[in-house]
């Protein structure tokens, strides 16, 4: 019963929820060909394989460091728990998205399937998608 109550509460209050499923993160890597025409301020799709578990990250450029280094901000939905370093064929930008794009991944909480991933970058690209009527408003505010 304390878990049905629970759950009620999680979809009432989708904001605390949100927050205690969302955590920030950050991977280094050696290589930086990867991020290769992102620049600062930019949002991007990130694919990760971690021994065989495939993670889907939402990520901003945060800014270029002078020795060529990529300071990113991650978001997923089921992050790793902790800092980890990668190997350079384990990971792969999936392609540059928009600041709206970016926050209809928020607002579906970081999306982790393949399906998932083909919308955001579906809705990058201007193609139509189905988005709900709280997605519409929302987004109408994101410049």
């Amino acid at each position: 019963m304390d878990r049905e109550r629970s759950l009620a509460a999680a979809a009432t209050e989708p904001f605390r929820w949100a927050v205690t499923v969302q955590q920030e993160w950050f991977i280094a890597m050696s290589e930086a060909h990867h991020f290769t025409g992102l620049f600062p301020g930019d949002y991007f799709v990130h694919r990760f394989d971690f021994g065989g578990q495939i993670v889907i990250a939402y990520g901003l450029v945060r800014r270029i460091g002078a020795d060529g280094q990529y300071h990113v901000d991650y978001q997923a939905q089921q992050p790793p728990f902790q800092p980890v370093t990668i190997q350079n064929d384990a990971h792969r930008v999936i392609g540059r998205i928009s600041k709206r794009a970016y926050r209809l991944a928020q607002m579906r909480h970081w999306p982790n399937s393949e399906s998932g991933v083909i919308a955001i970058v579906d809705y990058s690209a201007g193609k139509p998608i189905s988005l709900s009527l709280s997605e519409r408003l929302r987004l109408l505010f994101v410049y």
